[in-house]
């Protein structure tokens, strides 16, 4: 089970423990009922707060890698590509090696700012 699937299954265990319907869940939310269907059913991305306002009707935190992939949904096509061509880039290497080749690019990047390149 994948960080998304796993979140879906809290929220709803968390509906279920509270005996809400869906639709009582989405009121309290503040979002339709179609969405949370969506989201409970896995069906496209969540736009703008509306994971936030789900898991806050069920008092639920998010993780880091919850908020990782919202945020990450939210980017244009083409920055997902890119951050997925590094990702498989970065895959192929040792946790040191990808440790030194961080620090390098992050420097390069502040040293370009600081530059104006």
């Amino acid at each position: 089970m994948n960080a998304a699937e796993d979140l879906v299954e809290r929220v709803r265990r968390a509906r279920k423990d509270r005996g809400w319907t869906q639709k009582q869940l989405a009121d309290q939310a503040g979002v339709s009922l179609r969405t949370y269907q969506n989201f409970e059913n896995r069906v496209g991305n969540l736009q703008g707060g509306n994971l936030r306002a789900i898991l806050n009707a069920v008092q639920l935190e998010t993780t880091d890698e919850d908020t990782a992939e919202e945020t990450r949904e939210g980017w244009a096509p083409d920055i997902r590509v890119i951050l997925d061509t590094i990702g498989a880039y970065l895959a192929t290497m040792t946790e040191a090696e990808r440790a030194a080749w961080a620090h390098a690019e992050i420097r390069r990047i502040f040293e370009n700012r600081a530059t104006g390149r």
